[in-house]
Order: structure tokens, then C-alpha cells, then sequence
């Protein structure tokens, strides 16, 4: 409670300090909040913003579990479980449409074709009549199956060694597929 009340305390002030028409939060861990959460939400924004819009990119299941996976082995080493990354649409998005309301639920198909030039950043700030920022910061860049395979393989290796040992082999190990992937 004390963490949701000094979050609630950073973004007054950060609310104050903004002279900006339209602000962004973006953060694919809000879809992970409980409905009586995002109510919470919805009652907090609604003390700072006339118009409040929720929108969201929805990836086919496969490619969502494979989005899923790929990040979470950036920081470990996941098991390999597929429902631990698909968790459902409906109680991913439907919630935004109770609390916030249908008409203010926007949800479009995470595919890079639908894009210009294929860039999602491009078209959320296009979709929502919001100028482009004189520069665009793209983070969470995808890796390729090959880079995620090898990352996997780095944590398997380096959870088995002890750790003084663990880093300097597993450099090695890695850098001897990496010199083969074409």
C-alpha cells in the first residue's frame, strides 16, 4: 500500500510539473493489474485529465508468448512454460473496457505490416492525432530467434557454474555459436 501511495504522491508532482496538452504512459505491465486496480487507475487520472484513452496492441497468441518469452529471458533464465506466457485476452483488455469505458478503449493488431514503415511508434502517435516527437526513442528492440536461443543457453550455462567460474565460460561458450550464425 505504502509503494501504490508514494507512486500516487511521484505522479501528482509530476502532473504539476507538465505543461504538455497529451501525456503518455505506456507500460505493458498495466495490462497485468486487477480489475479494482485499473479502477484505481481510472480514479487517479481522472483528478488530472479531462479526456482519458486507453489503447493497446494485440499480438496473435504465438507471436505474444514468443514477445513474452524473449523478454523475460533478457533478465533470466524462464521455464519453459507456455501458460505462464498467455494469460488470455479477455482478462487482458476487458477490464480497460469496464473501467474506462468502451469508447474509450482503442486495441489494434500488433502486426509490423499494418505500420508505416513498419514502426508501431509511428502509428500509435498517427492513430491518436498526436504529433510526433522531434525524436523518437525506441526501446525494447526485438532479438532474433538465434540471439534469444543463445541468451537462453548463457543463463542455462551460467545457473550450473559456480559464479567465479560461470561469466568467462560462458563468454567463451557464447562467442563460439555466435562466430557460426550466419
Amino acid at each position: 500500500e505504502n509503494a501504490s501511495i508514494n507512486l500516487g504522491h511521484k505522479f501528482a508532482r509530476a502532473m504539476e510539473k507538465s505543461a504538455s496538452p497529451n501525456v503518455v504512459f505506456s507500460g505493458e505491465s498495466l495490462s497485468a493489474l486487477a480489475l479494482e486496480d485499473v479502477h484505481g487507475l481510472k480514479r487517479l487520472l481522472e483528478r488530472h485529465f479531462d479526456k482519458l484513452t486507453i489503447v493497446g496492441y494485440v499480438r496473435p497468441p504465438r507471436a505474444l508468448m514468443q514477445s513474452a518469452f524473449q523478454q523475460r529471458t533478457k533478465m533470466t533464465c524462464p521455464p519453459i512454460d507456455a501458460s505462464r506466457f498467455y494469460k488470455g485476452y479477455r482478462n487482458t483488455f476487458e477490464k480497460f473496457d469496464h473501467a474506462f469505458g468502451k469508447d474509450n478503449c482503442r486495441f489494434w493488431r500488433f502486426h509490423r505490416g499494418d505500420f508505416p514503415n513498419g514502426d508501431v511508434v509511428v502509428h500509435f502517435f498517427a492513430s491518436l492525432g498526436i504529433p510526433l516527437p522531434d525524436r523518437l526513442r525506441h526501446a525494447n528492440e526485438s532479438l532474433s530467434c538465434e540471439a534469444v536461443q543463445i541468451l537462453y543457453a548463457h543463463h542455462k550455462l551460467t545457473e550450473q557454474v559456480p559464479p567465479q567460474r560461470g561469466l568467462p565460460l560462458a563468454k567463451k561458450w557464447a562467442a563460439g555459436l555466435l562466430s557460426g550464425i550466419k
